[in-house]
């Protein structure tokens, strides 16, 4: 069996890789630029084991898909995407214009795809219904709140994206799943997120200490739990054309991953200023995964202590490494 990854340098897609290779059975076949995703040590330490591959290349060019298409794949993961808050913010055009180029050629070149293609959405597309039901299911309104505000760039280009492979599936006949991951976090995701962003501030010894957003609430799912479930969707037939959430049953305020961060970094800020969240930030994240269940048995379970300890003992080695590289720099 044969499966690609695209965006397989970045967050997601090496993780998932990471997974897969784990089967001596499964050729697991890498896309990214490198734009997002980058080589170091557990990248490279994925691409010594005899079953994966990779081809540093960008997939917004048109002509790159083309050699690819001609394999057999049995599922193509769709993981490539501009991600990070800063970066909707700062760079909206090229959010929207690099996931939607992306995603129409990947439909296009792979139209006739017999194996499956997964599409990793985001609980962003709720954002911008001020009604949602809580735990939210996946059959409500998806909607961006304003259109000239950039942060949604990011929900925009996937509530687009949705639709291509909805609509794409029903002009080509080809099978697919459209998952919704709710605040996946782990190790290797960079800093622009909130789990990683508040380990940095701390080694940085940030004072006054700022916090955001203290009482709004999300659903984090480690990233572990979150790539099982998306191979769960990729081999069964009963998601075939769903869409399904990917999170964990249960919010957690951001305030109180603050305070289980501070914990385990032994870390008492000497002065704190509360803000506000960015305007277009949701107050409550809450996804209802019964249909996870249902369709695959599966339930994502890490606990939000165990896997925020995870996440923080390998950004701890990552800053120190980080130091170290930046010491040596300036010398």
């Amino acid at each position: 069996m044969k499966a690609l990854i695209t965006g397989g340098a970045g967050f997601v897609g090496y993780h998932l890789a990471e997974l897969l290779s784990q089967n001596q059975n499964l050729q697991i076949y890498i896309i990214d630029d490198l734009s997002r995703g980058k080589i170091d040590n557990n990248f490279s330490k994925l691409l010594k084991k005899n079953n994966v591959f990779f081809f540093k290349k960008d997939i917004k060019k048109p002509d790159v898909l083309k050699k690819l298409s001609e394999k057999n794949f049995n599922y193509i993961f769709h993981c490539a995407a501009v991600c990070g808050t800063r970066l909707f913010y700062e760079k909206p055009y090229y959010t929207l214009l690099n996931n939607l180029q992306t995603t129409i050629n990947l439909i296009e070149f792979f139209k006739n795809f017999k194996g499956k293609l997964l599409f990793t959405s985001t609980s962003e597309v709720y954002s911008g219904n001020e009604n949602l039901p809580l735990p939210t299911p996946e059959v409500v309104r998806t909607s961006i709140a304003d259109v000239f505000n950039p942060r949604w760039s990011y929900a925009g280009s996937k509530i687009v994206g949705e639709q291509l492979f909805i609509h794409g599936a029903k002009k080509y006949g080809f099978r697919y799943s459209i998952v919704r991951f709710h605040n996946i976090y782990g190790e290797r995701m960079g800093y622009e997120h909130v789990i990683p962003g508040i380990i940095k501030r701390i080694f940085e010894k940030q004072n006054p200490f700022e916090i955001f957003g203290r009482n709004e609430t999300r659903s984090f799912c480690y990233i572990k739990d979150g790539m099982e479930a998306l191979w769960k969707v990729a081999t069964s037939n009963k998601t075939d054309s769903k869409i399904i959430n990917i999170g964990r049953g249960e919010e957690t305020k951001i305030g109180d991953i603050y305070k289980e961060i501070f914990k385990l970094a032994d870390f008492r800020p000497k002065k704190v200023i509360y803000k506000d969240s960015p305007k277009g930030s949701t107050k409550r994240r809450y996804p209802d995964v019964k249909l996870l269940k249902k369709l695959t048995g599966y339930e994502c379970k890490t606990d939000i202590k165990k896997g925020v300890k995870k996440t923080f003992d390998w950004y701890k080695k990552d800053l120190a490494n980080l130091m170290i590289t930046n010491t040596k720099t300036k010398i």
